[in-house]
């Protein structure tokens, strides 16, 4: 599978599961406030908004949750939870494609953050538009999914393998991640990132109305407002 088909399948399926733009690459440190254009289901980032100009506040709650998909024909097992006398504190766990295109994603302890004041936002982004800083074309990151550590795994022709170990006693994969994991060996995949340091793979991105059809309350003026670019169907809905 050619690298730009293997890109398109890996952001197809996130798409679809989680109702959010994948980030490419999965490690590429993207923030709230970034912006940039969408080409071919990939964000690419141009710069952000605090260059323009433009302040930003975030909020981001406390709770965290773990997150774990694998599209159809992948299995994934733990082989050994480092628990028994004989393993203690040695865990294993195993990834096969069963088909080419499979992808597999283990997210542990997200948190989202997200633009805290999205009717001020919108009116310092038409303000960039009005003096030319800012495009229709543009779309802006209004909010990140950050993981504490993950495993993104692509496999390309069907068949491949991915094995992981651990330095800690895990009761399955996504406990894994938290314990030192390593790649212990691999087979015919085409992509894989393991990352221990903190990652944003999941974004929501939005756009500038172009219509500005949202009246605020005795002001005949529409206001200005962004919107939430679906990632499964393309439209734009309020946020």
């Amino acid at each position: 599978m050619k690298g730009a088909s293997l890109v398109g399948r890996y952001s197809k399926e996130l798409r679809g599961k989680f109702g959010l733009w994948p980030t490419w690459l999965p490690d590429a440190p993207l923030v709230v406030g970034d912006f940039g254009r969408v080409e071919k289901g990939v964000f690419l980032r141009e710069g952000h908004i605090g260059d323009l100009g433009v302040g930003l506040q975030t909020a981001e709650p406390q709770a965290h949750s773990d997150q774990l998909f694998a599209s159809r024909g992948v299995r994934h097992v733990l082989l050994d939870g480092g628990m028994s006398e004989a393993t203690a504190g040695t865990a294993r766990a195993r990834i096969d494609f069963g088909r080419g295109f499979g992808v597999f994603v283990a997210l542990r302890k997200c948190r989202e953050e997200r633009a805290a004041d999205m009717i001020t936002l919108a009116n310092q982004m038409a303000r960039c538009k009005e003096d030319g800083r800012w495009t229709d074309r543009h779309c802006l990151v209004t909010s990140v999914m950050k993981a504490q550590s993950a495993l993104i795994a692509i496999d390309s022709d069907g068949g491949g393998s991915l094995e992981l170990t651990a330095n800690a006693p895990a009761s399955d994969l996504l406990t894994l991640l938290g314990g030192e994991a390593k790649i212990a060996s691999e087979s015919s995949v085409g992509y894989r990132s393991l990352v221990s340091a903190g990652c944003t793979p999941l974004l929501r991105l939005s756009r500038l109305s172009a219509k500005g059809d949202l009246l605020m309350r005795g002001n005949p003026t529409p206001a200005p407002r962004l919107l939430a670019l679906d990632p499964r169907v393309g439209l734009e809905a309020p946020v």
